[in-house]
Order: C-alpha cells, then structure tokens, then sequence
C-alpha cells in the first residue's frame, strides 16, 4: 500500500468514526437536482481539514454560516471542535436540509435553513464556510448580498473560508476583499471582506 494511498484510508476512516459520533455515516456525492440554478453535487469536507481551516479564526461572538451545509458534516466539526457559537446550515436541496435539521435537533445552538443562500441570507454572519457549492454567477450573487448585509452593520466585515475554491475570482476581482491563500487537500482562499460605510446610519 503507498503513502497516498494508506493517508486517503486514514481519512476516510477519520471521517466514518467521527460521523457515527452524530448518529450516521455522511460519506459519498449527492447529485443536485438544481443544475439549473447554479448548484453543483453535495460533497462532504474531511474533518481534519475543517479543523485546520478555522483553528484560530473563531472568536466567541461569531456566528458560523455553512453555505450549502449538505449533510452536515462541517457542522459536526463545528460541534466537535467545541465552539457554542450559534451555527446556521443553509441548504438548497429541502430534503437533504430537512434530514440534517432532524440529525442535529438536540443541539440548541444550530439551526438548518432551507433554501438558496441568496434569498434566504443569513445576515447575522459572520464567519462563511463554502465548499465549492455553487458556479462563478451565484457565487457573484452570494458577495453581492454578503456586501449589502455587511453595509448595514457597525462592524461591516466578514470571512470567507472558500475551501476547493474554483471560482476565487469573484472575490479577487473585487478591492473590498483582502485574500490569504493556502492548499490542504484542495486549494482554499480566506476571503476577508470589508466595506465602506452603514447604510442609513450619519
């Protein structure tokens, strides 16, 4: 057995044993059946990758957005990792939303929102995790509402931790956004955004 090989077992066993810790296995690809409106299949990001990505981000007042949260797998990491901050799963598919709703009921501090991340924004966020769930067109539209909720804040900045980051120049493009960049299993992208000025506020 190579190294790649025995390190990819690791993880997937990695993986299944800290599933089961919330009631069922997560693995495999879902295929969306909303091509239509820009979203990709649902995939599952590894533990120790998520604990990587935010180990030393997460101050106490943050509230934590998975963006296309599928199963719930980064949530469990989330749970895992001990934060009490409150956590919001939002999901485009209703059925995968609901069955993830249903697996994390006892856990008072998450909540599951069924829908599309545009119409359905949760503006108390402050700290987004997206695993590539969406194409360059909603990703657009995913900064442009981030950027309006921001820009009726006190405080108008958030963080994007894009992991698997395929469509980053929505965000390179932009001069609000300041981008730390890094590689785990896929290439990823810290987006931290910052606009000027509080809509309707002298």
């Amino acid at each position: 057995m190579t190294r790649d090989v025995l390190s990819r077992f690791r993880i997937k066993l990695t993986n299944a044993i800290l599933d089961l810790r919330f009631g069922t296995l997560l693995r495999g690809l879902k295929p969306t059946c909303y091509t239509q409106l820009g979203a990709y299949d649902t995939a599952n990001s590894d533990y120790t990758s998520i604990r990587k990505l935010f180990r030393g981000r997460v101050q106490p007042q943050d509230v934590l957005v998975d963006v296309g949260c599928g199963k719930g797998r980064v949530i469990n990491a989330w749970l895992l990792g001990g934060y009490s901050n409150r956590i919001i799963g939002v999901e485009l598919d209703p059925q995968v939303a609901a069955e993830t709703a249903a697996r994390l009921l006892q856990f008072p501090n998450v909540s599951i929102i069924r829908g599309d991340i545009v119409t359905n924004f949760p503006d108390e966020g402050t700290i987004f995790y997206l695993y590539n769930p969406f194409n360059a067109q909603v990703m657009h539209k995913f900064k442009s509402r981030l950027k309006e909720s921001l820009a009726k804040r006190s405080f108008p900045e958030a963080t994007v931790i894009y992991y698997n980051c395929r469509h980053v120049e929505v965000f390179t493009e932009d001069d609000a956004c300041e981008i730390q960049w890094g590689r785990l299993e896929h290439p990823f992208a810290i987006v931290r955004l910052r606009v000027p000025g509080i809509i309707g506020v002298v």
